[in-house]
């Protein structure tokens, strides 16, 4: 199994755990929860967005070097 593979299955596995738990479950979700929730997945959007940032500006650094 890849790498790239493996890091999606972890973004993939919590989700269906949170979407069984609140929707099959019914399990209640307090305040704080949804906060944790929601800051975690910010995180994990900017952590996302700043990595695809820092490789597109290695691959120009790389066509650069090439020209």
């Amino acid at each position: 199994m890849s790498l790239t593979t493996l890091g999606l299955l972890q973004y993939v596995a919590p989700i269906l755990q949170f979407a069984i738990g609140v929707l099959v479950m019914h399990e209640h979700m307090t305040t704080g929860r949804w906060v944790g929730f929601f800051l975690v997945w910010a995180a994990l959007v900017l952590i996302t967005v700043e990595a695809t940032r820092h490789h597109r500006r290695t691959l120009r650094r790389s066509a650069d070097n090439i020209v």
